[in-house]
């Protein structure tokens, strides 16, 4: 975890990678910018590149109960943590899920909705990280104007993707090329109250979305989306597909 306390600007060149149960404070009169020609997001989460972990079968135990066969995953019995379910071709499945491990080769979690029907596709899982906070009433300053060659989901100031229980909440945001905020097949996330610039669009959402999705007040000016939710997106910009659920929002403005 970090904290910058000293007023004025803080230049960085390169993406931060935040871990697991990981908090970035942003001070009063505290300005984070990106480095002119550094064509990167600002920050994301550590397990943001990482390949699957296994590919796993799924079936159901009762109406909204799954049991996932995962072959000697490693982890104790009868403890839980959060996993990133994608690739089954019922969307209901995939998400990142609290799953408790029942015996050697085996979880389980509780879905949302209930497709009737057992799971079928190449479905993969991931660890997911959790426990990440990004706040603090100071700025960031993505440097729009000296960032241009960036591209892709590298336009985004800060992206979450795999993730569970992650608040957003730096009150100012300036000059950001693309999404100020990604949450992307995440859960159980929240930001608090925005004010922002970008070219784009302000909180992004891409599905599938789990557990509440908290926004908080967003104000300010944008080149699109204030508030963007998308079950798909554009090629370049799309990291997950899928259903969202419940997500609450505050006044847009």
């Amino acid at each position: 975890s970090a904290k910058l306390m000293n007023p004025g600007i803080v230049e960085i060149n390169s993406t931060l990678l935040a871990p697991d149960n990981s908090e970035l404070y942003i001070g009063p009169g505290v300005t984070l910018r990106l480095a002119s020609g550094s064509n990167t997001s600002m920050l994301k989460n550590s397990r943001f590149s990482d390949a699957s972990e296994a590919t796993i079968t799924l079936s159901l135990a009762t109406s909204i109960n799954v049991t996932a066969t995962w072959t000697g995953h490693g982890q104790t019995v009868g403890s839980s943590r959060w996993l990133s379910i994608i690739g089954a071709a019922q969307h209901e499945y995939n998400g990142v899920w609290y799953c408790t491990f029942t015996d050697a080769n085996s979880f389980t979690y509780l879905r949302e909705t209930d497709p009737s029907a057992a799971a079928t596709g190449t479905i993969t899982v991931r660890y997911a990280n959790v426990g990440i906070k990004v706040w603090g009433p100071g700025t960031i300053d993505y440097n729009q104007a000296n960032n241009v060659s960036a591209t892709g989901h590298e336009n985004h100031a800060f992206k979450f993707l795999n993730c569970a229980v992650v608040h957003y909440d730096v009150r100012y945001n300036l000059n950001v090329k693309k999404f100020v905020v990604l949450f992307s097949n995440c859960s159980e996330y929240a930001t608090g109250d925005l004010e922002f610039q970008t070219a784009s669009d302000g909180v992004h959402i891409n599905g599938p979305s789990r557990g509440v999705a908290s926004v908080g007040n967003l104000s300010g000016y944008c080149g699109d989306d204030m508030l963007a939710l998308t079950c798909g997106d554009y090629s370049g910009y799309e990291l997950s597909r899928g259903e969202i659920g419940y997500v609450k929002s505050g006044t847009i403005r």
